[in-house]
């Protein structure tokens, strides 16, 4: 009895000593277009879990020469709905002077349509 509870403990150690991080799996990079604006966000989509997102890019500031940081996180909304599933999550946008956007989205998981609000502004996210 006492080497098979040597045998288990030494065992279940060498486990857990050469375990591997788990690490987000890249699903993809994406764009949209923040309508009528002509900003367009590129992100790049890790699954963090089951249902759960990570995501980090850059909005291109209509082309300018310098971009702005994004990150954010996405969900799958709960509720079957006939068109897909919704993605619902927020992204945040950081200039490089440190000012801060925040914006809430819902985006169709099939035909990656969306909508955006940061709680002045409002519109749809088209994918480019």
């Amino acid at each position: 009895m006492r080497r098979f509870l040597f045998a288990l403990t030494l065992g279940l150690g060498s486990v857990l000593i050469s375990a591997q991080p788990i690490e987000a799996q890249s699903i993809g990079t994406f764009r949209w277009q923040i309508l009528p604006f002509c900003n367009v966000l590129t992100a790049n989509i890790s699954a963090e879990g089951f249902d759960s997102f990570s995501v980090t890019g850059w909005d291109d500031r209509c082309g300018a020469p310098s971009r702005d940081a994004l990150y954010g996180a996405f969900f799958f909304n709960p509720g079957f709905h006939p068109a897909g599933n919704n993605v619902g999550g927020a992204l945040t946008v950081v200039s490089a002077g440190g000012a801060v956007r925040h914006i809430d989205v819902t985006i169709n998981e099939f035909t990656l349509l969306g909508t955006w609000n940061d709680g002045t502004s409002s519109g749809q996210l088209d994918p480019q």
